[in-house]
This record gives structure tokens, C-alpha cells and sequence, in this order.
């Protein structure tokens, strides 16, 4: 009887224990930066091509209120195992649907995870989502939303709907996804991440060409007061101070046998770096294009030319670990074009308008894969520099600052006063490079069509 006691005390102490642990990890998981729930890509450079995941991904409480998933925690690849699981249904399979006349708000108001997807190339919505039931995008070319209303019970079925061009299908699909439903209470609970509402709620919706999700409440923690210490620069220019040797060494990861390649100065701000095969165009403010003359004109699919450009971008000591795929486009049966966006703390670095003009580039990093090869890079190499973690007391004591936010409503009510004839497509935090020599700084950003417009965070 005794030493069925001191079992029975050992069982609740571990119990006890695996509780503490639970909430800690919870915890750990969901407390994130200002603008790091901001996730904003398809796929990292390892992830499986053949699922097009979405740049953003959302709870909904049914309260009008929503929180973004922080990108690489658990709960967003507990999110994408089913998102996975419903493409295969989905996309794939000869599954029933139907289009419905219901507004798309009403369902993305209601308790849901919403997938966002971002401006992708049309031409290329079949190759990247993988589908064999052509009949979706024959409904829906282009997809902007998908909307999963998780089943209540097991035997319940999950209602998926997809979204875009102002067209909405259901499906009805045999997937027990109580787990999800249970993940919309977690989070609602704890309630530790910034809230985002609605631009379709307020009196202001005119002003927006689609519904934007607004950071509207902000949890004000280490990611603003270490904002000065995340460092987004150029690689090779600091402070208007050319480092050759520094770029030196940077292309020589582009040769097999650096030590044979040429060099010579075009002009007092370009240099060309060659070997027969490569050549390499530099210029001091930080922008490389690369060129490789025997690329092949093997057939490839996209799976093939995403692999290929990894190979070399993950082993790249400046782009492997802020860069994240955002486009493609096929040329021919043997070319593609990769198209990709820096990111920190999974918000995306947005590049000037002069700068793109300047090097006739959108995104900051192109690459096209001919056959088996990379047949040519342009890329405004940046470097980026994060702050050390600091220890649990150093940030209990930051809490305690203050900082006067730039409120949401005074941008946009600003920016709408300023330009009335001008509609919004995107508002969001993010870091915004005005010149290839300055840093990039966290700023509000507006878009509307091609132009950008930034405000200080800070009053």
C-alpha cells in the first residue's frame, strides 16, 4: 500500500511537470516579435515545391479580430500537414464542388484559418499548386484565398472554400480537422500576439481595392526596442566606403577555380570578374549579376529548376537565410524564371522604386535556371545583421520603455487625404531600402499598383 503511494506522488509530479512544460512551450511558440507573425512566403528554398503554401496564413475567432501564425513554429506546420492533406483532396482528386453567391467576409469573419497567396504569375497556378483537377482553375484562375472552417467533431465534415476573382467554391471534404479547432481555442486563450482587423470593417474600406488584414494592435516588445540593432546594409558599401576584398571573396564563390578567373574595371563603379564560362558583373553599390554560357536546353518542370537553384542559393553566404521564393515564370519547356524577396523576422524587405528602375528589377533576387543549370542571376546583395538574444531579466526590464507608435488610423487616414483618388492594395509593417547605400528601416508601407509609400513608426 505504501509503495503504491509513492507511485501514485511520483505520477503527479511528472504530471504536474509535463503541464508546466506544455504551457512554457506554448508560450514560447506564440510569443513572437512586433512584426513577426508577418509570414510572407510560399516556400523556403528546402521545402517541397509541389504544395504552394500560402505567404500568410490567419486565425479567425469569429470576432472580427485575427492573429497571423509565426512562420516555422509548430502550430504553423501542424496548419500545413493538413494544408497538405487538403490540396491532395483537393486539387488533385475529381472531388465534387460548388459555387456559392455567399460574400467571402462573412466566411473570414466567422471562426476559420485563412490562406493568403500572394500576386503569383498566372500562367503558372497549375504548376505550382500541382493540379490535376484543371476544372478548379477553368472556375477560379486565380486563387487568392483559401478558407478552411475546421469540423467540430470527428464525424463532421471540414468546409475548404477557395477565393478569387470574385468567385467563391465550396467543398465538403471527409477530413477530421478537430485538431485545428482546438488550435483556434489555444490561441484565443493566450492572446499573445498582435491583433489584426479587417480593412472591410471600417468606414475607410472604400479606400482599399481588396480587404487588407491591418496590424491594428501592436504588443510593443524587443523586436521596436532593438529595431536601431537589426542591421539590413550593403555587403560591399558601408558609409559610402567601397570593401573590394570583401566583394572579392564573395565572387569567388561563383568559380570552381577562383584563382583563374579574370577581372578588369569597366567603369569607376563596375567591375567584370570571368573565366571563359562565368562572367560576373559587379557594381560597388552592391547590385551582381552573374551569367553562365553552357547552360543546356534539357526540359525541366518547375520542382527541377526550384532544386537546382538551391543548390547553389543555400550554400550563397549573404541569400541562404533571408531569402524566400515569391515567383516563377516559365519561359520555354527548358527555362525558368525563380523570383525571390528578402525577409526578417518574416517581413519583407521592399525595395525602392528607384532602385528597381535603376536595374530594371522588381524583386531583389532573380534567377533563371536553363536545364540543369543556373544560366543567370541578378541580385542586390544585402547584409543583414540581428542583435543577440538578450537574457529573460534584460527583457523584463525593455518592457518597461515606451515608444510613441505611428497609430495605424493616422497613416492610413493621412495617406488617404494626401491621395483621395488613389486606392490602397497592401498596408503592413515591413523594411523598406530607399537607395542601394543606406540601411533599410521598419516602416509602414502602402502600396498602391506600382508605387510605395512609406511612414515612420515612430512619432
Amino acid at each position: 500500500m505504501k509503495k503504491n503511494k509513492v507511485l501514485e506522488v511520483i505520477k503527479n509530479i511528472s504530471i504536474i511537470f509535463l503541464i508546466i512544460l506544455a504551457i512554457y512551450q506554448f508560450f514560447d511558440l506564440y510569443t513572437t516579435d512586433a512584426i513577426g507573425e508577418i509570414t510572407s512566403s510560399w516556400f523556403n528554398l528546402n521545402q517541397e515545391a509541389t504544395y504552394f503554401m500560402p505567404s500568410e496564413t490567419l486565425i479567425s475567432f469569429g470576432t472580427k479580430e485575427f492573429v497571423k501564425i509565426k512562420s516555422q513554429s509548430a502550430q504553423e506546420d501542424l496548419i500545413r500537414d493538413y494544408i497538405r492533406e487538403i490540396y491532395d483532396i483537393i486539387f488533385r482528386t475529381k472531388i465534387s464542388y460548388e459555387e456559392i453567391d455567399t460574400n467571402v467576409l462573412d466566411i473570414i469573419n466567422d471562426r476559420s484559418i485563412i490562406l493568403c497567396y500572394d500576386d503569383y504569375n498566372n500562367q503558372m497556378a497549375s504548376e505550382l499548386f500541382d493540379i490535376t483537377n484543371d476544372k478548379i482553375l477553368k472556375t477560379i484562375n486565380k486563387i487568392e484565398n483559401i478558407i478552411i472552417v475546421p469540423s467540430t467533431s470527428e464525424n463532421s465534415k471540414c468546409e475548404t472554400y477557395i477565393y478569387g476573382n470574385d468567385k467563391l467554391i465550396r467543398f465538403e471534404i471527409n477530413l477530421d480537422t478537430t485538431e485545428l479547432y482546438g488550435l483556434i481555442d489555444e490561441i484565443n486563450m493566450f492572446r499573445v500576439n498582435n491583433i489584426y482587423l479587417l480593412s472591410e470593417n471600417y468606414s475607410y474600406k472604400k479606400n482599399f481595392k481588396n480587404f487588407v488584414f491591418i496590424p491594428a494592435v501592436i504588443i510593443e516588445n524587443e523586436l521596436f526596442e532593438n529595431d536601431k540593432d537589426i542591421k539590413i546594409e550593403n555587403a560591399f558599401n558601408k558609409n559610402s566606403v567601397f570593401n573590394e576584398e570583401e566583394l572579392e571573396n564573395y565572387i569567388n564563390t561563383f568559380f570552381d577555380n577562383p584563382t583563374a578567373k579574370w577581372k578588369m574595371e569597366k567603369d569607376e563603379q563596375t567591375l567584370i570578374y570571368g573565366d571563359g564560362e562565368r562572367t560576373i558583373t559587379a557594381y560597388k553599390d552592391g547590385f551582381v549579376t552573374y551569367s553562365y554560357s553552357l547552360a543546356q536546353d534539357n526540359n525541366i518542370n518547375i520542382n527541377d529548376a526550384i532544386d537546382e537553384a538551391s543548390k547553389k542559393l543555400n550554400k550563397d553566404i549573404y541569400l541562404s537565410k533571408y531569402i524566400k521564393l515569391s515567383d516563377a515564370n516559365k519561359v520555354d519547356e527548358a527555362t525558368y524564371e525563380l523570383y525571390y524577396d528578402y525577409y526578417i523576422n518574416n517581413s519583407k524587405v521592399e525595395l525602392s522604386n528607384a532602385i528597381r528602375k535603376k536595374y530594371k528589377i522588381y524583386y531583389p533576387l532573380q534567377v533563371t535556371i536553363r536545364g540543369n543549370d543556373i544560366s543567370n542571376i541578378k541580385a542586390v546583395i544585402l547584409k543583414f545583421t540581428e542583435p543577440e538574444p538578450k537574457e529573460d531579466d534584460d527583457l523584463m526590464d525593455d518592457r518597461t520603455l515606451k515608444y510613441d507608435i505611428n497609430n495605424y488610423e493616422n497613416v492610413i487616414n493621412d495617406f488617404i487625404t494626401k491621395y483621395p483618388n488613389l486606392m490602397i492594395d497592401d498596408f503592413k509593417l515591413g523594411y523598406f531600402k530607399a537607395n542601394m547605400i543606406d540601411d533599410a528601416r521598419l516602416k509602414w508601407i502602402i502600396t498602391s499598383k506600382d508605387d510605395i509609400f512609406t511612414y515612420d513608426i515612430y512619432k
